[in-house]
């Protein structure tokens, strides 16, 4: 494995209902733990602008030296979606996604529904 391996690793923060914004927290780390830096993006809860703010995170600061992205699922400030595929083929560096549980598809279709 690369020694000098830097992964970017993103999730959102908490929110309300009824809030409009929260933030993305992206953290570059080194394989040897080393934290080498954080960075935030404002974006809007049920938006469209996460995958746009995960981009321009992996480009600039810090993130431009990572070679992996990590995020927490695919589903950002409520329904804000990033598509790991279309994040790969544009910057070139794999997107690994990894969530705790299974989400639960029909809770999902009901907030959709809302």
């Amino acid at each position: 494995m690369k020694k000098n391996l830097r992964i970017l690793g993103i999730d959102d923060s908490p929110f309300l209902r009824g809030d409009g914004t929260c933030f993305l927290v992206g953290v570059v780390m080194r394989l040897d733990l080393y934290i080498e830096g954080l960075m935030t993006r404002e974006i809007h809860v049920d938006g469209s602008d996460a995958e746009s703010a995960v981009s321009e995170m992996s480009r600039t600061g810090t993130g431009h030296s990572c070679n992996i992205i990590m995020t927490n699922g695919i589903t950002f400030g409520g329904f804000n979606l990033i598509d790991p595929l279309a994040l790969y083929e544009h910057l070139d560096k794999p997107v690994i996604t990894v969530t705790a549980k299974s989400p639960d598809l029909e809770s999902i279709r009901a907030a959709i529904r809302k």
